[in-house]
């Protein structure tokens, strides 16, 4: 690692220490206890270079090459389709700015923090921590947990159908440079199914800014998933996201890609196989300009 990402790493790792001191004795809490276990496993991690061979195509220096801090919400414009029906959650560089006011019982969809509050969730958040504490959380995503403004939770009791996709809209108004971090822990229970869109938009602007994602994703026994992901973020912009999906048995995954944006793209989909009956559908629409990166790599592991 060189000297100047070594002093960005630095930073970041100051941002997320600002951020720990927010909780407020609320460390502990299985929401928040994400946070703490990131910066742990980000202060001892190393970002993957020319050398590493699952990275030797994907520079990562042009990201690192600046500290990115946060930026203020301000006011989106996005406006949805009429055609597309969907529960709708906007952020705003970063920070969520408005969500649906109902969804169906059964589900859950907010910030992680407002999940630990709801009595009903607490064995379930727990051990979904757990679970993702003892797996394996590479830079990238543990600076994503660390530094999520805003980190969701989306939860659905099993034999649920959502009757219409959760949609989080990812825009950017600032017209000055930042760096945002949206995470997004996801649990469909047995025999439920869902849909989840993301839509990360590209301001008016020629802001240069940098967006770092992370899903985690757990599919009980026979659940139906449908994901879809669209990055149509400025030509200005470094993209880069993680996707692990963990699933059990008879469970489907489908995701759709749509890699449209941004001078600078990686996303790594991570998906391990739990059982027997599984299957996981990836579609991908790639799409560059001049000098334009984009780079998707996707991983299938069949631990049984």
């Amino acid at each position: 690692m060189s000297g100047n990402i070594e002093q960005v790493k630095l930073g970041y790792l100051a941002q997320i220490d600002e951020r720990i001191k927010g909780l407020n004795g609320h460390a502990q809490d299985a929401s928040n206890s994400l946070q703490v276990h990131a910066r742990e496993i980000f202060e001892s991690a190393e970002f993957p270079g020319r050398k590493d061979e699952d990275w030797k195509y994907t520079p990562v220096r042009p990201i690192l090459s600046k500290l990115y801090g946060p930026a203020q919400a301000g006011a989106g414009t996005f406006e949805a389709p009429e055609d597309l029906e969907a529960y709708t959650f906007h952020f705003v560089n970063g920070h969520l700015t408005k969500h649906p006011r109902v969804l169906p019982e059964g589900v859950f969809a907010g910030r992680l923090s407002e999940a630990w509050e709801l009595e009903a969730l607490h064995d379930q958040l727990q051990s979904l921590t757990e679970e993702l504490k003892a797996s394996g959380i590479g830079p990238f995503e543990s600076m994503a947990m660390g530094l999520s403004s805003d980190p969701m939770g989306v939860f659905v009791v099993k034999n649920m159908t959502l009757d219409k996709p959760l949609h989080f809209v990812y825009e950017v108004t600032s017209s000055e440079s930042f760096a945002a971090h949206p995470y997004h822990l996801i649990s469909i229970g047995k025999s439920a199914q869902a849909t989840v869109i993301e839509s990360f938009l590209r301001g008016d602007n020629e802001t240069e800014y940098y967006t770092n994602a992370g899903n985690r994703i757990f599919l009980a026994e026979n659940s139906r998933f449908k994901h879809y992901r669209l990055q149509a973020e400025s030509y200005h912009a470094f993209h880069t996201s993680h996707t692990t999906v963990m699933q059990e048995r008879d469970s489907h995954y489908g995701i759709h890609i749509a890699e449209l944006g941004s001078k600078l793209t990686r996303h790594n989909l991570h998906i391990e196989h739990k059982g027997e009956n599984i299957s996981s559908n990836i579609y991908g629409l790639f799409i560059s300009r001049e000098s334009q990166h984009i780079d998707t790599q996707s991983f299938i592991d069949h631990a049984m």
